[in-house]
C-alpha cells in the first residue's frame, strides 16, 4: 500500500467509527480517508469497515454500503440481568459475559462504570469463589477465553485454573450489597442495565423486583423475535462468529421486528438461551459459538471454509476439473505440505501422486504448459508459507491424505471398470460424497493455521480416528457395486 501503512489505514477507520455520531454512507468514509492519503485503495477501506468490531453494515446494496456506528446503535440499549442468589446473598454482581454484546470488546467488563438510581457508583472489590461458579458466568467467552478473563482479572488465577478444576478463583466484582440492602433485592429480581455509553462502558441500573415479570404473552413475543433475529444470524454468519459477534448481529436484525429486543426484555440473554432446547452453545477451535444441538459446528465452518474456496476457485482448480481429478487446490496444497514435511525436493512426486492410476490429457502444448506452471508456481508459494518443524498437524494431515488416497483409487477403480456411473446413483455414493467433503474440510482448515496448535491436537486425532472407519466402511460398500 502506498502512502500509507496498512496499520495506520485499519486506525484511521476505526477511528472515524469511534467518533462517528451518524449512519454513513460508504462514499463518506472514503472521502474522510482520501482526504488523508488519495494512493489509498478502495476495498481496503472497505475491508477494514465491513470487518471493525465498531461498526454495522446496515445495507447490503454493494452499490450503495451504509455503516452504522455500535455506540450509536447501543446508545439507550437496555437489557436484563438476574443474579444468582449467591450475589444476592454475597452483595456483589459479577459482570462476565452478561455484558455481551452491550459493550465494546476494548473494555473489559469489570472496568464497566455502573451508574445507581441515586447517581452513584459501585465500587468494585474481590469475591473469592468456586471455579465452576465463575465458568458459569462466562460460558459465552468459551474455555479458552474464559481463563483468558480470569487471568485478566487475576494473575494468580492461571495456577488455579491449571489443576484440576474444582478450586477456586479470585474476580473483580460490582459491590451492590448496598443497593441490594436499600431497595430489598431479593433472589428472582433483575437488574435492568440501560446503555449510557457503549464504547466506554458506562450503564444505568435499576430494580425489577421478580413480582413486576411481563406478562406470558410478552415472554412469547419477545423469545419469538429473539429466535427469528438468531434464525436470520445463523443463515448470514453460519459458524464463523464468536458468541459475541452472533448476539451483536442478532440485536441489529431484532430491531427491525414487531417487537424491539432491547426494550424493556422480558429475559436476559442466558434465559432466551436456556428456553431454546434445541441450541446449545459449542467450542469451535477458540471461541464457542451458538448453534443447533445436532449440529458439529467444527465440521460446518470447515465446509463454509471449503464452499468459499470452491467460489473462489482459480486456474488451477479449472484444470483439475478439465482433467477429471478428484482434487482441489486446497487438497494439492495440503498433499505439497505432507511431501515438503518428509523432504521432498520438488513438486513433481506430488502430481505422480495425486495422478495415480490416471493418465492426463490435455487439449495442447500450451495448455499443459500452464498446466504444469500453475503446479509449480503453487509448490513455491507453500514452500514459502510452510515450515516442518512449525507444524503440529504433520501427522494428522499425513492420516487424512492416506484415507484420501484411498478414497481416490477407490473411485478411479470403479471408473476403470466401468462401474462409476451405476455407484453414483447408489446411496454409498451420497454417503461418500458428505465423508468426502468433510475429509476435504479438514485438510483446507490444516492449511489456514500456521505454527500454533489453534485446533487441540486431541480433537483433531479423535475426529480423525471417528473419520478413518467411516469412510473405511463407505468405501467397502462402493467397492461391491
Amino acid at each position: 500500500m502506498d502512502g500509507m501503512k496498512y496499520e495506520e489505514l485499519a486506525e484511521l477507520v476505526d477511528g472515524f467509527a469511534r467518533t462517528c455520531d451518524f449512519e454513513f454512507a460508504f462514499d463518506e468514509l472514503l472521502d474522510h480517508v482520501w482526504a488523508r492519503s488519495e494512493e489509498v485503495d478502495e476495498d481496503d477501506v472497505y475491508g477494514l469497515a465491513s470487518s471493525s468490531s465498531y461498526l454495522f453494515q446496515t445495507t447490503d446494496d454493494p452499490t450503495n454500503p451504509r455503516f452504522m456506528p455500535r455506540r450509536m446503535f447501543f446508545q439507550g440499549a437496555e437489557f436484563r440481568i438476574v443474579p444468582t442468589a449467591e450475589e444476592v446473598e454475597g452483595g456483589y454482581l459479577l459482570a462476565g459475559h452478561r455484558f455481551m454484546p452491550f459493550i465494546s470488546r476494548d473494555v473489559f467488563p469489570p472496568d464497566a462504570w455502573l451508574v445507581l438510581p441515586d447517581g452513584s457508583a459501585p465500587h468494585v472489590r474481590r469475591v473469592t469463589m468456586p471455579l465452576r461458579q465463575a465458568r458459569e458466568m462466562l460460558t459465552l467467552y468459551g474455555e479458552d477465553g474464559a481463563a483468558n478473563y480470569l487471568t485478566t482479572d487475576e494473575k494468580g488465577n492461571e495456577r488455579k485454573l491449571a489443576g484440576s478444576g474444582k478450586g477456586k478463583v479470585e474476580v473483580t466484582t460490582f459491590d451492590l450489597a448496598g443497593f441490594y440492602d436499600g431497595c430489598g433485592f431479593a433472589p428472582g429480581d433483575a437488574l435492568m442495565v440501560r446503555v449510557l455509553d457503549w464504547l466506554q462502558g458506562v450503564y444505568a441500573v435499576t430494580h425489577v423486583e421478580a413480582a413486576e415479570t411481563a406478562s406470558l404473552q410478552i415472554v412469547r413475543e419477545w423469545t419469538l423475535s429473539m429466535r427469528n433475529a438468531y434464525e436470520a444470524m445463523h443463515a448470514e454468519l453460519g459458524f464463523e462468529a464468536d458468541c459475541y459477534e452472533q448476539l451483536a448481529i442478532m440485536m441489529l436484525i431484532g430491531g427491525r421486528g414487531p417487537r424491539p429486543l432491547m426494550k424493556q426484555p422480558p429475559l436476559p440473554i442466558e434465559g432466551f438461551l436456556l428456553s431454546q432446547e434445541d441450541l446449545a452453545i459449542k467450542p469451535v477451535a477458540d471461541r464457542v459459538v451458538i448453534c443447533p444441538v445436532d449440529a458439529d459446528p467444527v465440521v460446518g465452518a470447515m465446509q463454509e471454509m471449503l464452499e468459499e474456496m470452491e467460489e473462489l476457485g482459480g486456474r488451477l482448480d479449472a484444470y483439475f476439473k478439465q482433467l477429471g481429478l478428484s482434487l482441489r487446490e486446497s487438497e494439492a496444497e495440503a498433499y505439497m505440505r505432507d511431501a515438503l514435511c518428509h523432504g521432498a525436493a520438488g513438486p513433481e512426486p506430488v502430481l505422480a501422486r495425486v495422478c495415480a492410476g490416471r493418465s492426463l490429457f490435455f487439449r495442447s502444448a500450451e495448455e499443459q504448459e500452464e498446466f504444469h506452471a500453475l503446479w509449480c508456481e503453487l509448490w513455491e508459494q507453500v514452500g514459502e508459507a510452510y515450515s516442518p518443524d512449525g507444524d503440529p498437524y504433520a501427522q494428522a494431515r499425513s492420516r487424512l491424505l492416506e484415507i484420501n488416497d484411498r478414497c481416490i483409487a477407490t473411485v478411479r477403480a470403479l471408473d476403470a471398470r466401468g462401474a462409476l456411473e451405476k455407484a453414483a446413483r447408489s446411496q454409498a455414493f451420497k454417503d461418500f460424497g458428505m465423508l468426502s467433503t468433510s475429509l476435504a474440510s479438514m485438510l483446507l482448515l490444516l492449511n489456514t493455521v500456521e505454527g500454533m496448535a489453534d485446533i487441540p491436537l486431541d480433537e483433531l486425532d479423535e475426529m480423525v480416528d471417528n473419520l478413518e472407519p467411516a469412510i473405511g466402511k463407505v468405501l467397502d460398500r462402493l467397492e461391491e457395486v
